[in-house]
């Protein structure tokens, strides 16, 4: 029986399914005739025949000219290293294909909701949002380290520029500061999630887990951008209420 592991190994490589199958065999094999390797890879004759030729031709495998044929595998690191060598070859100009038709499509979101199962798309994307925001900006985040590490400075420039609202569960954050500032209050309960919403226009959410971004959802429809309002307004008032005494205590005092 053919190893599942290596066959994938070779597959990743860049061999397609049959030529793997024949490799992982004489792999473990060593040499094997027609009729063995028919046998034992299911691979009809006529077929067989041009794999091998073909593999043959690429130094991969050796011949004997015996009765029957025998092949085996030529011992040579350097032809599978070259092998790679190719594939990653090939990656890359399949990327800078992909690279120039993305850089065609336009840089705005599209309408309506999307939901998003890449991190680093959604963190991108609220970097950018506090970036480019023009009037307004309320967040809510549960960890500043689930950001970017350029995310603490890009708030506090957004909070010299426009109207900020930031309310955070990071006790670390918020010991950073002598006296913190009014646009920021602390949130003793440590929601699942980070909202942002810019300019009321658009909303993103990064639903997380063990401290890490899982999915998110980026909008501009209006009801679903007046629910997280809600949601903010909730956090930011209820909560700071509730929290307001602990958070005196817990913020160091300037000497």
């Amino acid at each position: 029986m053919i190893e599942e592991q290596l066959l994938y190994a070779l597959e990743v490589l860049g061999f397609n399914q049959r030529e793997s199958k024949i490799i992982a065999f004489l792999l473990k094999r060593g040499e094997a005739s027609v009729k063995i390797l028919e046998k034992e890879t299911n691979i009809n004759r006529p077929h067989l025949y041009e794999i091998l030729e073909k593999l043959f031709e690429r130094g991969i495998i050796y011949k004997k000219d015996t009765r029957p044929k025998v092949y085996g595998i030529v011992k040579d690191i350097k032809i599978f290293k070259d092998t790679l060598d190719r594939r990653l070859e090939l990656m890359n100009k399949a990327l800078n294909k992909i690279i120039l038709h993305l850089d065609t499509v336009s840089g705005k979101l599209p309408k309506g909701t999307m939901i998003v199962r890449s991190p680093s798309f959604i963190k991108r994307e609220y970097i950018s949002l506090l970036q480019t925001a023009k009037y307004s900006i309320k967040t809510y985040i549960n960890d500043l380290a689930i950001l970017e590490p350029e995310t603490r400075d890009l708030l506090l420039e957004a909070a010299s520029r426009i109207s900020l609202k930031l309310a955070i569960s990071d006790k670390d954050f918020i010991s950073k500061f002598a006296n913190v500032p009014s646009f920021i209050r602390y949130v003793e309960v440590k929601f699942p999630l980070i909202i942002g919403l810019f300019d009321s226009e658009t909303l993103i959410v990064a639903y997380t887990l063990n401290n890490k971004v899982e999915y998110g959802v980026i909008s501009d429809e209006k009801n679903l951008i007046e629910e997280y309002e809600a949601l903010f307004r909730h956090i930011w008032v209820d909560d700071y209420l509730r929290t307001f005494y602990k958070l005196k205590i817990t913020t160091p005092k300037e000497y």
